[in-house]
């Protein structure tokens, strides 16, 4: 907290004005509210209009013009929905953002996982599966689901490391959000989800204990990079009642997958979060856990929900541990998030691609299988163009400084 006394004497009323107006800040001085609660968009009091939203890459230049202070407000948090499979994260995800004007953010999926949207945007690299030597290289769904044992398909291994991979940077592209806009972000099925499904494959036997182990390191060298969310809401539900879920939404590959046959699958996803991802959460955020087969009427949800306190310095006197990535009572520091987490070496520093994680030779290809890819795409890459970085001269350069 010392750092705010010399930037207000520095930069005079605009800086304290700023830091004023946002009750994520506001208790960094004892003459301002001690409180930061959610507010609804029904509230009688709503929340003022926030600025202009930042549209562009952040980067040195853009450091000395923008701050993301003035743009904070109560509703300024992450929040995940998190359960086991057919508890309706989704659904209830999308109630709570238009309740309080977050962005919600939609989960991955396979498409996302091998559907190119650079080199050949469009070009589905699941199609080669039908040159593959002897096994899928391209998990879809139902190659997924259709799995029984990790000897007959693999590279379920690798699906699951890139599926992390990408989940962790929709978590952090969130979080870039919320420094760019000031507007919060609900996220179902995220980042925290793999760590629960990838122990549930472990104790399933998909995932041999060695890579699994691989696995826990290949995180927690990725999470200490990500400010932890603000609220969790965890839908508790039966092994019972989700399977009778599955059935009902009637999805061929999860219907007859061998996985799912049984309630043992669902056991061990219910198991990794009481074991494991609700006690590692609940020290640095707000857990709220709801019956998923017995909601309580949204509109009592959402008065619960206004109670929560938000704010990051409510206990920092305590030295508590939540929030605690939260606390920033000087400029400099989300500018230094900023910088480096809107920049593209931040997934190579902190989760990189696991292709280039040679030590783990389960999850990489065969040498007959990289000869059949390449030659593959090399036939294909004379069907697209993409325009390349360099060009467009002058303007093009001074653009991609500035954008």
């Amino acid at each position: 907290m010392a750092s705010l006394g010399p930037r207000f004497l520095t930069q005079g009323k605009v800086c304290a004005k700023n830091v004023l107006r946002s009750p994520l800040l506001s208790a960094a001085l004892p003459s301002c509210t001690q409180v930061a609660n959610l507010r609804s968009v029904n509230n009688p009091f709503p929340l003022p209009p926030r600025k202009k939203p930042f549209t562009h890459r952040y980067n040195i230049f853009w450091q000395l013009l923008d701050s993301p202070i003035p743009r904070m407000n109560e509703n300024s948090i992450v929040v995940v929905v998190e359960g086991n499979i057919g508890t309706g994260k989704k659904e209830l995800a999308k109630k709570l953002a238009e309740e309080f004007d977050l962005k919600y953010i939609d989960p991955i999926d396979y498409d996302q996982l091998y559907i190119d949207k650079n080199c050949m945007p469009g070009f589905d690299y699941r199609i080669i599966n039908s040159c593959s030597p002897e096994r899928v290289m391209f998990n879809s769904l139902d190659t997924f689901w259709a799995t029984e044992k990790v000897q007959e398909n693999p590279l379920i291994l690798m699906s699951q490391f890139e599926m992390f991979h990408l989940r962790w940077h929709s978590y952090l592209k969130a979080l870039v959000h919320i420094c760019n806009t000031g507007q919060g972000v609900v996220m179902p099925r995220n980042v925290y989800s793999d760590i629960v499904f990838c122990y549930a494959m472990m104790k399933k036997k998909l995932f041999p204990r060695r890579v699994y182990k691989e696995f826990e390191n290949y995180v927690d060298n990725a999470m200490k990079h990500l400010w932890a969310p603000h609220l969790v809401i965890y839908l508790d539900a039966t092994p019972a009642y989700c399977l009778k879920k599955i059935k009902d939404r009637n999805m061929s590959y999860e219907v007859n997958s061998p996985i799912l046959k049984d309630e043992d699958f669902l056991s061990y996803i219910s198991e990794g979060y009481d074991k494991i991802l609700l006690p590692q959460l609940e020290e640095e955020s707000e857990v709220l856990v709801l019956d998923a087969d017995n909601l309580p009427d949204f509109d009592l949800l959402v008065e619960e929900l206004e109670q929560f306190n938000f704010n990051p310095f409510r206990d920092s006197l305590l030295r508590d541990e939540k929030f605690k990535q939260w606390r920033h009572t000087h400029e400099r520091s989300w500018v230094s998030f900023r910088l480096w987490a809107d920049s593209s070496a931040a997934d190579v520093q902190a989760c990189p691609r696991p292709a280039t994680m040679l030590q783990i030779p389960e999850i990489q290809l065969k040498e007959e299988e990289t000869f059949v890819i390449c030659d593959y795409l090399a036939r294909m890459k004379q069907y697209y163009y993409n325009v390349q970085p360099g060009e467009g001269g002058v303007a093009g350069a001074v653009k991609r400084l500035f954008v």
